[in-house]
């Protein structure tokens, strides 16, 4: 059994170990649930639907521009899906109507990616 000499104590801790230890939160430091931000550095509209195909659930897609390096010849490439479990950006060549420069390997020789998914892989030129 607990002495009532402990019990207050005891309580008091209890009560500052679970503030000490994030229990609580402050609003100077928390962003509203709802902000959206529209603009600045590394920011990009997306939309939130079904995909270019229509077979996408709630995925999230955005509009990217690619241009040909050291030109002002870009072309704007509407529903690429933003997936935040991969890396890079991967686009079916036969929507690019930019020329893009192919990167090649130390050898000379064209560089190309393999790149596995859960569902399959994708396979293709590397280009700037």
């Amino acid at each position: 059994m607990i002495s009532r000499r402990f019990l207050l104590p005891a309580i008091f801790l209890s009560l500052a170990a679970g503030v000490g230890c994030g229990g609580g939160t402050s609003s100077s430091n928390r962003s509203p649930a709802n902000t959206i931000t529209t603009s600045g550095n590394n920011v990009v509209p997306i939309t939130v639907n079904l995909g270019p195909t229509g077979n996408y659930a709630d995925g999230a897609f955005a509009s990217v521009t690619l241009c040909a390096p050291g030109t002002s010849n870009c072309q704007t490439i509407d529903g690429v899906l933003v997936d935040t479990g991969s890396s890079g950006l991967r686009i079916l060549s036969s929507l690019i109507t930019v020329p893009l420069t192919p990167v090649n390997a130390p050898d000379g020789n064209p560089m190309v990616e393999c790149f596995p998914f859960v569902s399959g892989y994708t396979w293709g030129a590397v280009e700037t």
